[in-house]
This record gives C-alpha cells, sequence and structure tokens, in this order.
C-alpha cells in the first residue's frame, strides 16, 4: 500500500496517510506510520506456550500482545481539526 499526502480538507496537513476500506466495507484513511501497542487478542488465537511453558488460557479469556497498529487519521490532522473548529464556531454564531 502507497501513502499518499493528506489533501482534504482545505488543501490538508500533508502527512502521509493510507486509503483503506474497514471490515464493514466503508472507507477509511489512517496515518501511514504504524505505532507499536499493546493490544489484547483472544489467548486461543495467540500461542502463549512460547511465552508461558504451555498454559494456554492460564491468564485469562485475553492476552496482552504488543504490535503494529494504525491511528485514524482525522485523529491527528491538524487541517480537519481546524475545520471542525470553524463548523463548531458557526453553529454557535461565532466569528
Amino acid at each position: 500500500m502507497t501513502p499518499r499526502p493528506c489533501t482534504w480538507p482545505d488543501g490538508g496537513c500533508g502527512e502521509p496517510i493510507l486509503d483503506v476500506v474497514t471490515a464493514a466495507g466503508r472507507k477509511q484513511v489512517l496515518d501511514a506510520k504504524p505505532e507499536k501497542r499493546v493490544v489484547l487478542v483472544p489467548a486461543d488465537t495467540h500461542r502463549l506456550e512460547d511465552h508461558y511453558s504451555g498454559k494456554v488460557g492460564a491468564y485469562g479469556p485475553e492476552v496482552a500482545v504488543v504490535m503494529d497498529t494504525y491511528v485514524d487519521h482525522h485523529a491527528t490532522c491538524s487541517a480537519w481539526a481546524a475545520k471542525l473548529e470553524r463548523e463548531r464556531a458557526a453553529k454557535a454564531g461565532r466569528p
């Protein structure tokens, strides 16, 4: 997947983003650079025996795994934040 620069709204922020489709079939944009985060996954889908002497499920129904994750670009885009603030101000009747 090739990143492209953010160009919307109002010319965008220029940061690299990825265009993806969600499991529900909707379009979404993500920050192009993944970040390491802790994610909870069902214990039966992760090989706990590699780390805990074969005690699969002994630590509960979920285990914490560090993996690459992506952030929705709307959460980090300065141009998107400015657009939302303009819309809020207009709705409140502020300049």
